[in-house]
């Protein structure tokens, strides 16, 4: 064996002697696959088909979306989980199975606090919209109302459990009036009874809701974040209406089985937020609705650790128990 034959030989042994050295130094070796716990054609699907046509390129393997529905997200977690833990196999996931389903449900097939958090790529504001057939022009006015009629004023959501339904018990809770909830199996049947006039009031995302009232079938009262949104610079904020401190959105992580390495997690990361940061990508999502984060995998679990308990007090203050 030549002087070199046995270098390359030794660099060779190294890469195979340092756990995960060679497989982080080459991946993806093959296509990755991308589960979403949510209806193709919903805002999670589409951003990962967006963002998989972006990593293709990026990375030279086909990315396979696959919609795993169920259980309120928990069926594609718990896919996940159960995943080699190579960085082949990604999750897309709403806040449901990452920290509210924990809260709500006494049992599951995966502990979301050992999924491993790569980065939340991005928010979207949720509204306060009211039927028009309630004579409600105001976050004032809406509470004066449920202040008059306890027990009267109907609010809908996707089901229990859902940021929805939490977002309103937190409204209530902190206004101090009571509502009735009525759960409906996703957002286009809580809307048509809310466009009929059926159902008072909701929380939504923007997405959902800037449609319906921009055609003049309800009407957007407040927005549940920060700042007011670009596409309703009319309507306030939850604190300008009168309700400081109270902020709720939509969010999406990005996660992977437990023991996927650090190395493959940060390429990823990196390579999504250099995505997300693409001015052309950024204007597609915006025109969505949707803002970009793209934090670190750090802030990105504290970040889910912090939402956690945000909705983990909110279910105890307005007395939901786990099933």
């Amino acid at each position: 064996m030549t002087a070199r034959m046995r270098v390359a030989a030794a660099a060779l042994f190294a890469a195979f002697s340092v756990p995960g050295a060679a497989q982080n130094a080459v991946w993806p070796t093959r296509p990755v696959r991308f589960i979403v716990n949510s209806q193709p054609g919903g805002t999670v699907d589409v951003v990962a088909r967006m963002l998989g046509d972006e990593l293709q390129r990026a990375w030279s393997q086909p990315i396979v979306v696959e919609n795993i529905v169920g259980a309120a997200g928990n069926t594609g977690a718990g896919t996940l989980a159960r995943a080699e833990p190579d960085g082949h196999t990604l999750m897309l996931s709403h806040p449901g199975p990452l920290t509210i389903n924990p809260l709500l449900f006494k049992a599951m097939s995966f502990d979301p606090t050992k999924l491993v958090a790569i980065t939340n790529p991005l928010s979207l504001a949720n509204v306060l919209v009211v039927s028009n057939a309630l004579k409600i022009s105001t976050v004032r006015e809406l509470i004066d109302y449920g202040a008059g009629n306890p027990g009267k004023l109907t609010y809908g959501s996707q089901g229990i459990g859902t940021t929805p339904h939490l977002t309103s018990s937190l409204f209530a809770t902190r206004v101090g009036i009571e509502m009735l909830h009525v759960p409906y199996r996703g957002s286009p049947a809580a809307n048509i009874d809310l466009t009929a006039g059926r159902l008072d009031t909701m929380f939504d995302n923007v997405g959902g809701a800037v449609p319906l009232a921009e055609a003049g079938q309800t009407r957007i009262i407040a927005v549940a974040d920060n700042q007011r949104l670009p596409r309703l610079p009319d309507v306030p904020t939850m604190a300008e209406a009168g309700v400081p401190n109270f902020r709720s959105v939509s969010w999406f992580g990005l996660v992977a089985p437990e023991g996927t390495g650090a190395a493959i997690v940060g390429k990823i990361n990196a390579d999504v937020v250099t995505i997300l940061r693409k001015p052309e990508f950024s204007a597609r999502l915006r025109a969505l609705h949707l803002a970009p984060i793209g934090n670190s995998p750090d802030e990105a679990r504290k970040f889910i650790a912090d939402e956690t308990s945000l909705w983990g007090k909110v279910m105890r203050d307005a007395g939901i128990k786990p099933e």
